[in-house]
């Protein structure tokens, strides 16, 4: 069985891989305490309403990278 970041990693690399910034997309975003969580609604034009719900065609990742570490990677290092 493969790491999750291995696995992660070849997906990323395959053909029609496509990614948006949340910060680009944002159409709302609350803080609901009684959950304990942060509800953030997106729009996208990478998916349409089945494949956002069902993931047949594509399949959406929601994933959190710390700051620095992303900034460094477009920088060049890591």
């Amino acid at each position: 069985m493969k790491k999750g970041g291995e696995q992660l990693t070849q997906m990323i690399n395959g053909d029609g891989v496509l990614y948006q910034l949340l910060p680009d997309c944002i159409v709302g975003a609350k803080s609901k305490k009684r959950e304990q969580c942060t509800e953030v609604t997106f729009g996208t034009r990478c998916a349409d309403v089945m494949d956002a719900v069902e993931g047949k065609g594509v399949v959406g990742i929601i994933l959190w990278v710390p700051r620095n570490t992303y900034d460094e990677v477009l920088k060049g290092g890591a």
